[in-house]
């Protein structure tokens, strides 16, 4: 993808006179663009095929994408720099991170880089939402929003808890957002 805006800015620019073409062919040499997603381990899990027929046709009010030749299994994106659900992924286990209920599904959140990263929590097979900061760190979780009724029938193990969900005797000396009850 980004490859082709080099191209297209280097024809540009060499047309303009603004640039040598060497200069500016260098400086896209590196670009490659983002990588293809790839499936998670489970991909192939029928549960899959149902959230995927079920993702809607919309996220972040970007148009889902046609899948690719061949699609990627286990793998839906929306919009031009796109917005990733893969089915199928390693799910995770007790976890430090943040742990948020949208619509009744749990999601473990990573935000401290760029896409942020959003995975079930108690459902199998995992699905994991990846979301790029372009689209605004406050908005998100909109995308959550937006996937959950495609999510929300994957069958739940467990749950998302604090710290005071917990009895004084099984609470962890440490703080876990998301555990096992």
């Amino acid at each position: 993808m980004r490859r082709r805006r080099c191209d297209s800015l280097l024809i540009a620019a060499v047309t303009a006179g603004t640039v040598t073409a060497s200069g500016l062919l260098s400086a896209c040499a590196g670009s490659t663009g983002p990588a293809e997603p790839t499936p998670g381990p489970s991909a192939s899990d029928p549960a899959c095929l149902g959230v995927l027929k079920a993702a809607p046709a919309t996220v972040l009010d970007q148009h889902r994408i046609a899948a690719g030749t061949p699609a990627v299994l286990g793998v839906a994106q929306w919009g031009s720099r796109a917005i990733v659900l893969r089915c199928g992924v390693t799910p995770t286990g007790p976890t430090t991170l943040d742990c948020i209920t949208v619509d009744g599904v749990d999601w473990v959140v990573d935000d401290h880089g760029d896409p942020i990263r959003f995975l079930t929590y108690g459902r199998r097979p995992a699905v994991e939402v990846l979301v790029p900061l372009q689209y605004g760190r406050e908005n998100a979780a909109g995308a959550l929003v937006d996937v959950d009724p495609a999510v929300a029938g994957l069958p739940q193990t467990r749950r998302c808890v604090g710290l005071g969900d917990l009895s004084p005797t099984t609470a962890p000396t440490r703080s876990a957002s998301a555990t096992t009850p």
